[in-house]
């Protein structure tokens, strides 16, 4: 979309500053700025490019970025946020979609390389359309009460490097493994935390990265055939985090220096 005015009323329906925190606000620590001061700046006679929290392209005059992560009280359905086609970065951390669904065309943004959705309170299944956004660099999911029966739709994101799909259920995801180390290649970060992954089998073969650096499977019940992947996966971590998954046995002498407790 270019640099049109964006009505504040459209781009936010039902949004109220002085309504509760947004979900989780026991657990996960508000330090930011009042929503009030992010649309005290949307005033319908102002570009939106001019907007706090918007980021334009200076030659097009498309919105590019949509970040308010730092701005807390906002709840409500974002109506337009689809049509901002050219969008490259989208971070609505700790917005309040008081238990919405993922919207299905947020897979038609085909410039995005950033989506942050941490605790925004979507409900439901991971849209399969999430596996169009090929440029999709960095995906955060976290935070939500979110289902995935499979991740085929994982390797069709060949770019991504940072992942965390913490507290989405797997349970039914029996490729989570096959699907992950398709794209292990290409991740600096994983974390799959409290996602309740189910058994898997022996895979046939092994992708090793020389870029993964952090990966996160605690909270879950993991099996020997999980672990020969852990174990084999990566040369570089320097985070793993296998907490609380009942593993047995002794623990690899190369592998000793990880938090297992």
């Amino acid at each position: 979309m270019s640099s049109v005015l964006i009505e504040r009323n459209k781009l936010f329906s039902n949004s109220n500053m002085d309504l509760p925190l947004p979900i989780y606000q026991d657990y996960y620590p508000y330090e930011g700025i009042n929503g009030s001061i992010l649309l005290s700046s949307w005033e319908s006679e102002v570009d939106c490019c001019r907007w706090k929290g918007i980021w334009c392209n200076n030659r097009t005059g498309s919105v590019i970025t949509l970040n308010l992560n730092t701005y807390y009280h906002l709840r409500g359905k974002i109506d337009p946020l689809c049509e901002l086609q050219y969008l490259e970065y989208l971070d609505l951390n700790y917005y309040n979609f008081e238990g919405q669904r993922i919207p299905k065309c947020i897979g038609s943004l085909g410039h995005l390389t950033d989506l942050k959705l941490f605790s925004v309170g979507f409900v439901g299944s991971i849209p399969r359309e999430l596996q169009n956004l090929s440029s999709l660099q960095t995906l955060d999911l976290s935070g939500n009460y979110l289902i995935a029966k499979d991740l085929q739709w994982l390797p069709h994101i060949s770019s991504l490097r940072y992942l965390n799909l913490t507290g989405v259920d797997l349970s039914q995801a029996v490729d989570w493994l096959q699907s992950v180390n398709k794209i292990v290649p290409s991740l600096v970060e994983l974390q799959l935390r409290s996602c309740s992954i189910p058994k898997v089998n022996i895979l046939s073969h092994i992708n090793s990265s020389t870029t993964l650096k952090v990966l996160d499977l605690s909270h879950n019940n993991l099996t020997s055939s999980t672990l020969s992947w852990v174990f084999n996966v990566s040369q570089n971590l320097i985070h793993l985090s296998l907490q609380y998954t009942r593993l047995q046995g002794p623990i690899p002498r190369s592998i000793r220096k990880y938090d297992f407790s």
